[in-house]
């Protein structure tokens, strides 16, 4: 540079700013200087109690505004009103929702499972031995079915419901018992395994008789095959389709109801409205857990022959051809969709549809089946001539 008198300035964040008055005297300006930091930077950290401090406040006014707004609509008539008009509403969807699930989706067996639980799950973990209630056609296994457990003299021992897999277990002492197994519209015992000591993968089948037990805290664990049902109801399209509406009606009834709850609690908290919000959430979780729907890994489709259009509510049976055993009917839904889960055995079906001409399909064999899977056969209908 030419020589001469300069100011020379240095910066960088987290330093103080330098300068140093400079005289050139052989055109080579290169000074040396030192930056002071600001801060140490632990220092730093100061600065977060401010910032959390303010984040809290902030967090604080909008829950204080949500809560001003709240009481301000509770306080209205509009919102008085409303909840006393809701309240009945509430007792009813209660109401209905018990009824529903008791007469037709196995609340009881399901609430007597949730008492037996405890004793299920500590069974898994010691990998204890479990016995089987399931179909006696089909082989699938059947949840929420009741096993009971008597002495030979008639006096009830004990009781379980099956869990989701069909597994139950008893530990017993010395004695002379018999089993029972109810569950709606199926068959106990089952004259279709009678005096069967076998079945496919299910060993120690037990159908009727005696147990005899020797030992204490046996396990007592067989296998129990119950038969499809054989009344009519069960079978009648009208009653299948009564059931798919009660569905449909439950599952819209419960988010309904528990929403209802959770409204009048808000606009008039008491513990009785408290704990209509308890009874609702209830019945909403046991509903998402019965009425679920069930995932199929396909579906079988009755179509129009002609049109290959899907044809709703067709009659579809499922049949055991050695003894001629209705087993199962459905009605396709909206799209003509349908499934049956079946096990090891062989089978057929018919499918049938007012101004059609009924249809059959022979020799569905399963039997190398090693785990339920549906049948999800197309079926093609013609019009009647």
């Amino acid at each position: 540079v030419p020589n001469g008198d300069y100011i020379i300035t240095g910066a960088r964040d987290g330093y103080e700013d330098a300068q140093q008055s400079v005289h050139v005297t052989n055109n080579i300006l290169n000074p040396s200087f030192e930056l002071t930091r600001v801060k140490e930077p632990e220092e730093d950290i100061l600065v977060l109690p401010g910032i959390v401090g303010d984040i809290t406040k902030d967090i604080q006014q909008g829950f204080d505004q949500v809560f001003e707004i709240v009481n301000t609509f509770r306080d209205s008539p509009i919102a008085q009103t409303s909840a006393e008009v809701s309240k009945p509403i509430v007792i009813a969807t209660v109401a209905t929702s018990a009824v529903v699930l008791s007469t037709s989706f196995n609340l009881l067996p399901f609430l007597q499972y949730l008492f037996t639980f405890p004793a299920m799950l500590l069974a898994r973990r010691r990998r204890q031995n479990f016995g089987v209630v399931y179909n006696a056609v089909t082989k699938v296994p059947i949840g929420f079915a009741i096993v009971r457990l008597f002495t030979l003299e008639g006096r009830l021992v004990k009781s379980m419901a099956t869990d989701e897999l069909g597994r139950y277990f008893f530990k017993v002492s010395p004695g002379r018992y018999r089993i029972s197994v109810r569950k709606e519209d199926m068959v106990f015992p089952s004259r279709y395994l009678a005096n069967t000591k076998q079945d496919g993968q299910y060993l120690d089948i037990y159908t009727h008789g005696e147990i005899v037990v020797t030992e204490q805290d046996v396990i007592l664990a067989a296998n129990i095959p119950i038969d499809p049902p054989e009344v009519e109801r069960a079978h009648a399209p009208t009653y299948i389709q009564f059931k798919r509406f009660l569905k449909v009606l439950q599952l819209v009834l419960s988010p309904i109801g528990f929403l209802l709850a959770i409204y009048v609690f808000i606009v008039q908290p008491s513990l009785i409205t408290a704990f209509g919000v308890i009874v609702q959430s209830g019945f909403y979780i046991v509903t998402k857990i019965l009425i679920k729907p069930v995932k199929k890994r396909g579906w079988g489709i009755v179509r129009d022959v002609q049109t290959h259009v899907a044809i709703p509510n067709a009659i579809i049976r499922l049949f055991e051809p050695k003894f001629n055993k209705l087993i199962e009917t459905q009605v396709t839904d909206h799209y003509g969709r349908y499934a049956f889960m079946a096990g090891a055995n062989e089978y057929y079906l018919t499918a049938q549809k007012d101004g059609y001409a009924p249809e059959e399909v022979r020799n569905i064999d399963y039997k190398k089946k090693k785990e339920p899977s549906p049948i999800t056969i197309d079926v093609g209908l013609k019009k009647a001539v």
